[in-house]
């Protein structure tokens, strides 16, 4: 407080571009402070998606210490929020999904639809406790519209890895030689702060498939990191496929598990021809 009144005394003395002689060695120091804040957070920056007015696209301003007028510290901008958010989802996988996949176009057209928007709803609400997400069953039901509108919802503060099963697991199979590429892509998956897997064991395992699909799990499951997974295949099937993947599945899922029986009048995929 007494810089703050050092300084205001020296402000109303006239101090704009020059000291006076009138001034104090320590309303000198807590001026120049001033002034040097005012250049730095003038300076342009140069980062992307928006263009801030408080740090002119720095990401950081320049703040005086309530503690100390002479000194001054770095503080991260506001508009961090929003860039950072960007960036996850533009790193995430998801762009091309961006206007498709909302809750505001998810289909609740039967009671089960309903229940399953309602129970992604109350997932969210509840991520801090880490569960996973589990939807399987049938195809074109909206499994993966509502997964990815629940992605979108969690890239506002989380770091997200989406994983197209099929396409991806191939990828890194293909890697499986290659120690250090391989390890280098399956860490983008194992370690991401969420993991969204869509069509899990689409189109057939063999052994390859079930070795990549436990070092992914099993990561996650003991790491109580957040995994959401739809598939076409219910949580039995996956049992029945391995023990081992499906019980940590089903144990992490438990209160977020759900099948979508197979019923061709569940496809409105179909319906919107």
């Amino acid at each position: 407080m007494q810089e703050i009144n050092l300084l205001r005394e020296a402000l109303k003395k006239g101090m704009v571009q020059k000291y006076n002689e009138d001034l104090t060695q320590e309303e000198r120091l807590i001026l120049k402070n001033k002034k040097y804040v005012q250049n730095y957070n003038s300076i342009e920056g140069n980062l992307k998606y928006l263009d801030c007015k408080i740090c002119k696209n720095k990401g950081h301003i320049m703040v005086i210490s309530e503690e100390d007028a002479k000194r001054n510290y770095i503080k991260k901008c506001s508009c961090m929020i929003e860039r950072e958010s960007i960036e996850r989802f533009k790193q995430s996988g998801l762009e091309p999904l961006r206007q498709k996949y909302t809750f505001a176009k998810f289909k609740k057209e039967n009671e089960k639809s309903k229940n399953l928007y309602n129970k992604a709803q109350e997932y969210l609400k509840s991520i801090d406790k880490k569960e996973w997400f589990f939807v399987g069953g049938q195809v074109g039901a909206g499994k993966s519209h509502l997964c990815t509108a629940m992605c979108f919802s969690l890239l506002k503060t989380k770091r997200l890895k989406f994983m197209e099963w099929v396409k991806e697991s191939t990828s890194l199979k293909a890697l499986v030689l290659d120690e250090e590429n391989y390890t280098k892509e399956l860490a983008k998956l194992i370690y991401t702060d969420v993991l969204y897997i869509d069509d899990f064991f689409k189109g057939g395992t063999n052994k390859a498939d079930l070795r990549l699909a436990f070092e992914i799990i099993n990561y996650r499951y003991n790491n109580d990191l957040i995994t959401i997974i739809s598939s076409e295949k219910s949580i039995d099937e996956i049992l029945e496929i391995d023990e081992a993947i499906g019980s940590r599945i089903y144990e992490k899922s438990y209160n977020f598990n759900f099948e979508i029986e197979k019923d061709e009048e569940l496809n409105y995929r179909l319906k919107e021809r």
